[in-house]
């Protein structure tokens, strides 16, 4: 060897598995976040997922935590990669290279790995995307709004989070050149990590914080906004400190636990190396939650859009049902039986009944400064869809008892006051600026009407709807179909919408009410600017026109045949996202057992010299390995679970029947999403035998 570029590459060839472990761990993570990243802010789904709406803040939410995890990962490799380089470096020391000269070289070397592993992880990451992406379209859905188009500037988020594990490697590296002792730095790669004995009671004040964090995490906003009408600002997100304390004792506790009274000598070499190499296992443990509980959130999401969508489409009276404004060209019932009949269906129980569209009163919301708001009361709030009591009877086929001046109330088991209010004293004709002082009365239940409309005494109906002219105006149309087919619903459905003037081509979400009020005090209404979803005709297939168009029909064979479809950018982003996060957790979790399995080699030769047999220690590592998989599984999936129950209640203060449905479907997902974590499980015990020279098969040691 001529220079010491000479040995330091001698060195490295003597250790390449150091550089492979952290190359890997950088690899991987920068990939995961990539794909996440230019999934996220692909314009595909930003349209789908409105800036500042639920859906948006919970991906956000879940990235942030997907980003902490991968950044907690590379830390711990980077961790693991000088300790291991620790002989190596201390021997240089010893020979008298200047600290000058290392730390020259040995940021350099960081900075390459850094970088190459980066780069190549976000090519790769890129690649992930559009792969997972197209096989859903292959596999499950393929409409031209599911071509995914991606903004690179997406890429910051790989440059920032590289950014921020070139920093934590420097970092690491200053730390670790700083010591003087040489004999300190050789022995680096032998230290144990131990945990002190932690009481009994680290258990269960762990669960009590963990609980205390999720309500106060997840109920402070209710306080502040409702009671005290003021947003808080995101900072008070630390209310959910207590939980990952909660989590970080519960960890301590699992780890270092002592064994039973009966057997205490039971399980005694296992239990002692996890707490030798404690506190490294209890923050791998805690990320390993983390990531699980996401990934559930994030799969979540999807049989409790699904089931909820599909139990109420089949609770619906008719099969049929849509509205139009009057002043429209719309099919009327020949055109629809004849349509009907070039499909081979039937149409029976057709009826028509009038709708006419008015202003109700009550308190609008008003924001102030500083986050605050109030609520103003307004004799014209916002329009709403009135029906008259015969009209009603005649859809619903039961006879009720509207009084003068009474209103009733179509709602179902999932109706809350957020849909539809039951407060209204005053409904006022916009055109001719009748009033009529009304009450409220009775909830009259129908599940294709819920949430939607009013009902009116005939008298009271006739009385307000004099002077309307079409614009305000409406029809519906119900009817049963016999020897029902998609071809029919696809046709009609188009046919509607061509026979539909652009004066329609608004999001449900239009209030024209509020057009004229905000017109005239503001000069402009926001429905009307770029901030609101636009509605297209020509983009009939998409997501935004059939969630959001205001005249969208009710057609049950295009629910059920089209809810992908429709629903088809949602679902894939939170199918995106459980995969990324189990991708994470299975790899933390494997990269941790395989560092166990070569920190502990020289223990396991020596017990095995000392007489133990190979199923004593294929014990021994199945209780360390399992308890890495099971516990944060366990723990992350349960809170999840526990949290979407508790978000379930919250919405309406109880479980309708479609939601007690649905999560008892994420139930099952649960134990789906446990059968894949223990097939990581019995892949890395596997892996980690071998390394040990394990044999349970042969019933010898290798």
């Amino acid at each position: 060897m001529k220079n010491m570029t000479d040995v330091f590459r001698t060195l490295r060839s003597y250790n390449r598995k150091n550089y492979r472990l952290y190359v890997m761990c950088t690899f991987l993570s920068t990939m995961l976040i990539t794909a996440f990243g230019m999934m996220m802010y692909a314009p595909t789904v930003r349209q789908v997922l409105p800036e500042g709406g639920d859906s948006r803040k919970q991906v956000m939410m879940i990235f942030v935590l997907a980003a902490v995890g991968c950044l907690v990962f590379v830390i711990y490799g980077g961790s693991l990669f000088y300790r291991m380089k620790s002989k190596e470096l201390g021997v240089l020391m010893a020979l008298g290279t200047p600290k000058k000269t290392l730390a020259d070289r040995l940021l350099k070397e960081i900075s390459a790995l850094c970088l190459i592993s980066g780069a190549a992880g976000s090519v790769a990451g890129i690649g992930v995307a559009c792969v997972i992406w197209q096989i859903f379209r292959l596999c499950i859905v393929d409409s031209r709004q599911m071509q995914l188009a991606f903004d690179y500037r997406a890429l910051l988020i790989s440059l920032v989070f590289l950014a921020f594990v070139l920093l934590s490697a420097f970092i690491q590296g200053v730390l670790f050149l700083k010591r003087t002792n040489i004999m300190e730095v050789v022995n680096e790669s032998r230290r144990s990590e131990p945990i002190r004995e932690v009481p009994s009671w680290y258990g269960a004040l762990g669960v009590a914080l963990v609980f205390v964090g999720a309500i106060l995490g997840y109920g402070h906003s209710w306080f502040f906004i409702e009671l005290l009408h003021w947003y808080p600002p995101a900072i008070f997100n630390i209310l959910y400190l207590p939980m990952l304390i909660g989590l970080y004792m519960l960890m301590l506790r699992i780890v270092v636990r002592k064994g039973s009274k009966k057997h205490p000598y039971k399980g005694i070499i296992a239990r002692n190396m996890m707490k030798f190499q404690g506190r490294q296992t209890v923050n791998n443990m805690l990320v390993l939650t983390v990531l699980l509980a996401g990934a559930a959130f994030g799969i979540f999401y999807i049989p409790m859009m699904g089931t909820n969508l599909l139990m109420s489409v089949q609770a619906w009276e008719y099969d049929y049902q849509f509205h139009y404004r009057e002043d429209q060209d719309i099919l009327g019932k020949i055109d629809l039986e004849g349509i009907a009949k070039e499909h081979g269906v039937t149409i029976r129980d057709y009826s028509d009944v009038p709708l006419i569209n008015l202003a109700i009163d009550g308190e609008d919301y008003v924001d102030d400064d500083n986050n605050r708001y109030h609520y103003e009361y307004k004799e014209m709030l916002s329009e709403a869809n009135f029906l008259s009591e015969s009209g009603y009877e005649k859809i619903a086929g039961e006879n009720i008892s509207i009084g003068k001046g009474c209103l009733g109330v179509v709602v179902n088991e999932n109706t809350s006051s957020y849909y539809i209010s039951r407060d209204v004293g005053l409904i006022t004709n916009v055109e001719t600026g009748e009033n009529l002082s009304v009450k409220f009365q009775e909830e009259l239940y129908h599940e294709m009407m819920a949430g939607r409309y009013y009902v009116l005494n005939d008298e009271d109906f006739e009385r307000i709807s004099a002077g309307l002219s079409d614009e305000w105006k409406e029809t519906l149309i119900s009817f049963r179909a016999e020897e029902d087919n998609y071809g029919f619903a696809t046709a009609l459905f188009n046919e509607i919408v061509d026979h539909t003037g652009t004066e329609c081509e608004t999001p449900g979400y239009y209030d024209r009410v509020v057009k004229m009020r905000d017109e005239k005090e503001k000069g402009v209404y926001w429905a009307d600017t770029e901030l609101a979803t636009k509605i297209s005709f020509s983009d009939r297939d998409s997501s935004d026109f059939r969630l959001y168009w205001k005249y969208m029909p009710q057609f049950r064979e295009l629910e059920i045949k089209d809810f992908v479809r429709s629903l088809a950018v949602f679902l894939m982003i939170f199918l995106f996202i459980a995969i990324i996060c189990m991708a994470a957790a299975v790899l933390i979790a494997y990269t941790r057992c395989l560092t166990i399995a070569i920190n502990n080699k020289q223990v396991f030769d020596d017990l095995a010299r000392l007489g133990a047999g190979p199923k004593y220690l294929f014990r021994a590592v199945k209780e360390q390995i399992g308890k890495i998989y099971l516990v944060p599984t366990a723990t992350g999936f349960t809170l999840m679970y526990i949290l979407y129950l508790m978000i379930m209640y919250a919405n309406d203060g109880g479980f309708s029947r479609n939601e007690l449905v649905g999560v008892s479907v994420c139930l099952g997902v649960v134990f789906l999403l446990c059968a894949i974590v223990y097939a990581g499980y019995r892949f890395t015990r596997k892996k980690v035998l071998g390394i040990l020279g394990i044999s349970t098969k042969t019933g010898t040691t290798r």
